[in-house]
């Protein structure tokens, strides 16, 4: 049995217990793989019952073997190493108005800021293509 994502969804109410039943049938009768990102510390949260949490994690870390992989996400890989990021002066700056004691040169006017979205834009869809091509 294979449950992927663990806790990337909020657990609808009333399945905690549903959950710890599979868990609890599925138990020394066949294999169980669990993937998630989140810790061991955050599943009382996630079910909403520490107690039901710890019952758990003991039926599957019992027997277990984990496996942690930490480090940038496989899927974005390639996407990380092409994004230009822009500098640190044009993430501060502001749209609109400045208000009164504000500095003029932190706001971008209109044009500077439709200029600004378009080569957004263009390095994305740049980046899609480069993704497509590098794919097919």
């Amino acid at each position: 049995m294979i449950i992927d994502e663990l806790g990337f969804k909020k657990i609808p109410q009333g399945s905690h217990e549903d959950f710890f039943e599979v868990i609890r049938l599925r138990y020394e009768q066949g294999s169980m793989m669990v993937t998630t990102n989140r810790n061991f510390e955050d599943w009382a949260a996630l079910f909403g019952d520490a107690v039901l949490a710890s019952a758990i994690i003991d039926r599957l870390v019992h027997h277990a073997s984990i496996i942690r992989i930490t480090g940038p996400s496989y899927r974005v890989k390639g996407l990380v190493e092409n994004i230009q990021f822009p500098d640190i002066k044009q993430q501060t700056q502001k749209v609109g108005r400045p208000r009164n004691g504000s500095k003029m040169e932190n706001y971008m006017d209109n044009e500077e800021l439709t200029k600004e979205k378009k080569q957004r834009k263009s390095s994305v869809n740049a980046i899609d293509s480069q993704q497509y091509d590098n794919e097919n």
